[in-house]
């Protein structure tokens, strides 16, 4: 097997199948990596990952905690009303406090990279 020697061979596609903040950050922050790496790169958006580029709705992506096992609640607590608003504002205040863009300018951000 051919070792990948040339800078042409470093591609990259990654398929974003989720339309939620914390399905669409790791694809937008690995795809940013790497095109600063100079690595070919390529975001594709299937089913609700398209949410993700749709103008309407990029704004409103939110975070579901129901089955969520990685968020900071007990399981039993996830499915009250309001958890669901709760949850995206904790996160996105998190990412702002981070200094991460938001996913506009993040979307503008590759989309300038190439």
């Amino acid at each position: 097997m051919d070792k990948f020697d040339t800078e042409s061979d470093r591609k990259l596609c990654i398929i974003v199948s989720k339309g939620t903040l914390d399905g669409a950050y790791p694809s937008l922050i690995m795809a940013n990596a790497a095109a600063a790496e100079g690595i070919d790169t390529h975001l594709f958006f299937t089913f609700w990952g398209m949410d993700v580029i749709t103008k309407k709705k990029m704004d409103k992506l939110s975070v579901t905690p129901v089955g969520n096992t990685s968020m900071p609640i007990p399981q039993a607590l996830a499915p009250m009303p309001g958890m669901a608003t709760m949850s995206t504002k904790m996160m996105k205040k998190q990412i702002s406090d981070l200094d991460v863009p938001d996913v506009p300018e993040f979307m503008e951000m590759l989309s300038d990279m190439g």
